[in-house]
């Protein structure tokens, strides 16, 4: 039996700050070591970049922890003391990108052509774009200095963006009538107040946008100018954020051009698999008229239902179809398909079926999860869960796993995998094991009640434990290709393809479990709300699961549509060229446009918001990025296809892909070429559109 690991320490706010210096002054010591004992005529990969590499993976874990703390610290003192520590990082990079001594003795390992294995000769190929992306064989050094310098003022202005998106804790104010359709438990969390009205008393209820208020109200609220108004003062709701992106852009525009790029999106897919703009191009317009062809007619059918439900309750309507009634009106449709989520959701309490996703992933990839206690100081937060994880097969530890799940105050405002520790190579050539994070905010239950999963929250939970077992499978040299470290526009697809099994009825079936037999209190609530039923069954019986499967597309086209705007838009305003384009360019105006011109539905009371602020996507990595989501669903159908849809259990299959592809993480020099090895073919870019227009994907094997 191999030892397990110690889980890492949570730091402190007071720690954070000496932590990264102390972390600054361990790489500042390597770089000098270097400089003093070698020269351009002695600089070797080993001379130079070894130890850097092994520096940058001896540090990586209290680096990642402080990084982490930003999105899940429990306080505020963490977040202040967070953002100090990372202008100091950011200096220091910048610094470091300064040094002629260090770029002369990169560029004199690369001039050498020595044989290097495929992840050295990434590493290498990664340093000098930093050097070339800070201005070296461009710039003069008065101009690198500038360069660097605006480098940092976005870096700052990035930082502020998302932080107002995480502590951002609107809502709107409802009379109690307004909210007919809302469950008493959904209003029962949310803050209430009872003012005096001509008739006396009303009781009012705050619904907040975050913590599911904003996704409850526009399904679930009867009344039309409920679901409008919180749809409109959601779509103002960060309106600080407006300036502060524009800036971004400005800036990111100017400094490519700066680099001799002709736009930011040139200089980012530089280093994608995509390489330029026109392939995005290219890939956008392959799919745009098969997704729009889609959504319009899902459109009809929710305008459809639309009009005879207002018509119905004597209310005249106009024949546009206004974006606040989306959600509401897909709801009824699935009703007539015999889908009710909220009763679904009842099988799907969170706790339990995140533990039953890691017995699909035991089984699958012959893994073992044993919970583990942690003391107090390895946790950020009470609610978090934290388990060690062992190969099966060879008894051999493989890291530790964490739940933290639940939405609070100042967490990140989204579902995302947070690796803590990367996994990578000692220099004696043992293992270090990764640690990393499930950190997710489903809405937290009131106090006699657990949460419960919708299901597409259920896909959103088992791509996310996709991202961790990408992570904790990596065995690489080098932290900086660890796991999910792929190009953005491969990072996605292996827990893409993974919410295919979140359709098979097997697997629905093997991790539901009805919220009343996990506590006797609940049961009890439960009968007395539906006196005259039988006791629900354990498992999510079969006539759910098959509607559910029947119609798995229904819906997809309008939301792969909304990502196809957030990539137009994303691309079209990296792509700018000219400061006339620039000052020409209307950006609020661009996104409602786009909206408008893809999605099929009325969006011209919306036109004042910032709903392209309400996410951070954009400035946290996926600049020029976001085409990314539908490049890797659209690879995940074909990989799915190809390899798994016959028999998606098949565990030579898992192995063979657990072998070629996630054990690799990002350390293949050609990871498109990677993964056309795998398939025996180049990927089909189609694959997701012809799955959702209903053409069969049949790919002979290589």
């Amino acid at each position: 039996m191999f030892p397990r690991q110690t889980l890492p320490r949570v730091l402190k706010a007071h720690e954070i700050v000496p932590t990264m210096q102390r972390i600054i002054a361990q790489q500042n010591d390597v770089r000098d070591e270097i400089l003093h004992t070698v020269t351009p005529i002695t600089a070797t990969f080993d001379t130079v970049l070894r130890p850097w590499a092994d520096v940058e993976n001896l540090v990586q874990g209290e680096l990642g922890m402080i990084y982490m703390l930003q999105y899940g610290s429990p306080d505020m003192a963490t977040q202040n003391a967070f953002m100090q520590a990372r202008q100091l990082l950011l200096a220091a990079e910048s610094e470091w990108a300064s040094s002629e001594e260090f770029y002369c003795l990169v560029q004199a390992v690369h001039d050498r052509k020595e044989e290097l294995d495929a992840e050295a000769a990434l590493f290498l190929k990664e340093e000098l774009l930093v050097y070339k992306r800070a201005g070296w064989g461009v710039l003069s050094a008065a101009q690198r200095e500038q360069y660097l310098q605006v480098k940092r003022e976005i870096s700052k202005l990035e930082s502020a963006f998302n932080r107002n998106l995480a502590q951002e804790n609107g809502g709107v104010w409802f009379a109690e009538s307004e909210l007919d359709g809302i469950p008493a438990d959904d209003i029962a969390k949310w803050k209430t107040m009872v003012k005096a009205e001509t008739s006396g008393q009303e009781k009012n209820v705050f619904a907040p946008f975050a913590n599911g208020g904003m996704l409850t109200v526009r399904t679930l609220a009867k009344n039309p100018n409920t679901r409008k108004k919180m749809y409109l003062k959601n779509n103002q709701k960060l309106a600080v954020n407006g300036p502060i992106f524009e800036e971004i852009i400005a800036r990111r525009t100017s400094q490519a051009q700066f680099l001799g790029y002709p736009s930011h999106a040139a200089l980012v897919l530089e280093s994608r698999i995509a390489k330029t703009p026109q392939w995005v191009e290219s890939f956008l317009s392959q799919i745009r008229d098969d997704l729009v062809a889609r959504g319009k007619a899902e459109v009809e059918v929710l305008q459809k239902h639309r009009l005879q439900d207002q018509q119905a309750q004597g209310h005249t309507v106009k024949d546009n179809f206004p974006a606040w009634d989306q959600m509401y009106y897909q709801r009824l449709v699935e009703k007539e398909f015999n889908i009710d989520h909220i009763h679904i959701a009842e099988f799907f309490p969170l706790e339990s079926t995140a533990t039953a996703m890691l017995g699909i992933f035991a089984s699958l990839l012959g893994l073992r999860f044993d919970a583990i206690t942690a003391d107090t100081g390895q946790l950020w937060h009470e609610s978090v869960q934290v388990f060690s994880v062992w190969d099966e097969r060879t008894s051999e530890f493989v890291g530790h796993l964490y739940f933290d799940l639940l939405w609070r105050e100042n967490k990140y405002r989204g579902n995302q995998n947070v690796t803590i520790e990367a996994g990578f190579t000692k220099p004696d050539g043992s293992r270090y094991y990764p640690s990393t994070i499930l950190m997710c905010s489903f809405p937290t239950p009131t106090p006699d009640s657990c949460a419960l999963l919708k299901h597409h929250q259920v896909i959103t939970l088992f791509h996310e434990l996709g991202h961790g077992i990408h992570n904790l499978l990596s065995k690489t040299k080098y932290i900086r290709f660890h796991g999910v470290n792929l190009p953005r526009d491969l990072s996605e697809m292996p827990s893409t393809k993974l919410e295919n099994w979140c359709w098979l009825p097997e697997v629905l079936k093997s991790i539901s479990c009805h919220y009343t037999t996990i506590d006797p209190n609940y049961l009890t609530k439960w009968r007395s709300q539906n006196p005259d039923l039988p006791d629900p069954p354990e498992k999510i019986p079969d006539e759910l699961v098959e509607n559910l499967v029947k119609h798995r597309y229904w819906g997809r086209g309008l939301y792969h549509l909304e990502q196809l705007t957030t990539s137009l838009f994303d691309l079209q305003i990296h792509s700018l060229q000219t400061p006339q384009d620039l000052a020409s360019l209307n950006i609020q105006k661009l996104w409602y446009d786009l909206r408008q011109q893809l999605e099929g539905m009325d969006f011209s009371e919306c036109r004042d918001g910032f709903d392209y602020c309400s996410f951070t996507h954009l400035c946290a990595g996926y600049d020029a990025g976001y085409y990314s989501y539908l490049c890797c669903a659209a690879f995940a159908e074909d990989v799915f296809a190809t390899k798994f849809a016959q028999d998606p259990f098949n565990r030579s299959t898992w192995d063979e892909y657990r072998r070629e592809f996630l054990q690799i993480g990002g350390g293949h020099g050609d990871m498109l070429g990677l993964l056309t090895r795998y398939l025996g073919r180049e990927p089909n870019s189609r694959a997701l559109v012809d799955r959702l227009m209903g053409r069969r994907l049949c790919y002979r094997l290589g």
